[in-house]
Order: structure tokens, then sequence, then C-alpha cells
């Protein structure tokens, strides 16, 4: 039986690294290691726990930090893209418009459009 609140800890300490580290592709493995315990345990932890795997996870984490990113600030698509952990800018923008219905740029567009009323 799994201490839960050690299980709790560990998750916590997982999804605090992935979020820290957004931009690194950080393996399943390394992460753990971190948290000592083997890749399959940690997996299936967190996706009963989160209710998604960890890939799942960084890939909304990353795709919620470029919106933001993109709707606030003037910074270029492709520097917002590198700074999520993005590496190709086709797959960055199939998994922007899957997430959010439209391209980054129309988001940016969308989001200056609300901000200009």
């Amino acid at each position: 039986m799994v201490d839960q609140s050690n299980a709790d800890r560990r998750l916590d300490d997982v999804v605090q690294v992935i979020t820290s580290k957004l931009s690194d592709d950080l393996p399943v493995k390394s992460l753990a290691d971190l948290v000592s315990i083997s890749v399959s345990r940690l997996q299936h932890l967190f996706r009963r726990t989160v209710g998604h795997s960890i890939v799942a996870h960084r890939k909304r984490i990353r795709l919620d930090r470029a919106a933001n990113l993109i709707g606030r600030t003037d910074r270029s698509i492709k520097d917002v893209m590198l700074s999520v952990g993005f590496r190709d800018p086709s797959r960055f923008a199939k998994a922007f418009r899957d997430k959010y219905g439209v391209s980054p740029t129309e988001y940016r567009h969308m989001c200056q459009q609300q901000s200009d009323k």
C-alpha cells in the first residue's frame, strides 16, 4: 500500500520540476529518479492522480503558458514557442490549434481585439 501523502508530495515535486523547467525535455526517468520511484510507478500514480500522463501534462502546461505569453506580450510566436519547450513550429501550431481552435497568430489577434474594446 502506498502512503498517499508521500505519493502526493512526490507528484507535487514532479509537477513543480516540470513547470520550472518547461523548456527542458526532461525524460520521465529523470523525474522518477528525482522522487526515488520507478518510471512505471510514477506514471501510474501520475495518471491515477492527475488524470492524464506526464507527457500530456507537460504539453498542457506548455500550451497554457504559450497562450498567456502570446495574448499578453509582443514576443514573437517563435520566441514564445521556444521558451515553452516546443522545437518544431508545425507541431507547436498543430498542438495550439487542437487546444484553442485557432492558430497562435489568430489567437494573438483575438486577444488584441478584446483588449482594444
